[in-house]
């Protein structure tokens, strides 16, 4: 499914954050309020790849888009579970708002003009999939490793088996398109 395992992905990182945060803060020393400076970094980096996101799509295409933004998004997330400080950590959630932000725009525009409803319809409930299992694998990081860095560690080598097949699926979404929307075709 075009952009399932992105979006599941996507609900992940989403979520796992206010779980994390207390452990975080605590690992950091810093102050609860400290944390609103990753909730800020997340939504500058996501808007900064939604708002051009159709001219991105239209000059590179949406393989390319979901390339970069998966390798981006596995950096970010190795980079959030090597965090020395709350700056680093800042500088991963940037990233990773960033590829977030270019998943995001980029295949509900992709889905939503050449696939069919019910594609759109499943990389949302997707979404709603990860936002559930984000919270459950970070407390069980905590409770079973007292580690909230575990969750992140692993979800760079998730993003590039995202990538793996996302990419094949893309194609496969604009084949099936049979040339009634142009621009799907430009994307791939």
């Amino acid at each position: 499914m075009v952009g399932g395992y992105g979006f599941l992905l996507l609900g992940l990182t989403d979520s796992m954050l206010g779980v994390a945060g207390p452990t975080i803060r605590q690992a950091f020393g810093e102050p609860l309020t400290a944390l609103s400076l990753l909730l800020v970094a997340s939504a500058l980096g996501y808007v900064a790849t939604a708002a051009p996101s159709g001219y991105l799509l239209n000059r590179f295409g949406a393989v390319s888009i979901l390339a970069v933004a998966s390798l981006t998004a596995g950096f970010a997330c190795a980079l959030a579970a090597a965090a020395l400080d709350l700056w680093m950590l800042a500088a991963a959630a940037l990233l990773l708002g960033a590829a977030s932000g270019s998943v995001d725009a980029g295949l509900n525009t992709v889905v939503a003009n050449g696939g069919p409803l019910r594609l759109l319809n499943a990389i949302h409930g997707a979404y709603g999939v990860g936002t559930v299992f984000g919270p459950i694998l970070v407390t069980l990081a905590i409770v079973w490793a007292s580690f909230w860095r575990l969750p992140y560690a692993t979800l760079p080598t998730s993003s590039a088996l995202r990538r793996s097949s996302a990419g094949r699926q893309l194609r496969a979404l604009t084949h099936s398109a049979g040339g009634n929307y142009a621009p799907l075709q430009a994307l791939t």
